[in-house]
């Protein structure tokens, strides 16, 4: 998994740049992310607090927008040919997806190299991949 995980790090520093990157880790989080989370906080919100016009709002929206997210995949799935019984694991994809996306942007940002097979590469001024190994 380790593998994996560090392979597609290493494909968003070479592909994307940091504000891409910061734009999709934020349209995972509003598209993905915050679909699965919305409907069950706001319901405890109602539970501990009360319900109010605004609370019954929010969780009306946040449940039809989950609806709507998950009618997607299924569809999604089905056209791909993809086994639906695996739908429930795509919070733990949003979760794992947001990881390699913050490591690909810690690694833009502070670490500034990547190693591929043993060899390091360092980033330069734009942060794309230098094409020849660091030395150091």
């Amino acid at each position: 998994l380790y593998e994996v995980v560090d392979g597609w790090r290493r494909i968003y520093v070479g592909v994307l740049t940091t504000w891409q990157m910061l734009g999709c880790l934020a349209s995972l989080i509003v598209g993905s992310a915050l679909p699965i989370v919305l409907p069950p906080a706001t319901a405890i919100l109602m539970v501990a607090a009360g319900a109010t016009p605004w609370r019954v709002a929010w969780l009306v929206s946040s449940s039809v927008q989950l609806m709507v997210l998950m009618s997607v995949s299924i569809r999604f799935f089905g056209l791909a040919r993809c086994d639906r019984r695996f739908l429930w694991l795509y919070p733990l994809s949003v979760a794992g997806v947001a990881y390699i996306l913050l490591g690909a942007i810690w690694t833009r940002l502070f670490v500034r190299r990547v190693t591929w097979r043993g060899t390091a590469y360092r980033l330069d001024s734009a942060g794309r991949i230098e094409s020849h190994a660091a030395t150091n």
